[in-house]
């Protein structure tokens, strides 16, 4: 595991991340940290692509997908 999933992971219930990816990571992520990033809320982060920027504000536990998600395409 890497440090980002080990920090996800451990993370306790109700608690509320925001992240931000900048320049590339759609090839960085591993399949385990977008699996763990859907489970906090995130509805796009299977579907990144190459230089995407992507915005999420996720919870731990949470029901359903964040209303507070964007994606930028590599073009923007």
């Amino acid at each position: 595991s890497t440090n980002l999933e080990i920090f996800l992971e451990n993370l306790e219930d109700n608690v509320i991340i925001i992240v931000v990816t900048f320049d590339e990571a759609s090839q960085k992520l591993s399949q385990h940290s977008k699996t763990l990033f859907f489970d906090l809320g995130s509805a796009t982060i299977q579907n990144l692509k190459y230089r995407d920027v992507w915005v999420l504000v996720g919870q731990k536990g949470i029901k359903g997908f964040s209303p507070y998600e964007e994606v930028c395409l590599s073009a923007c």
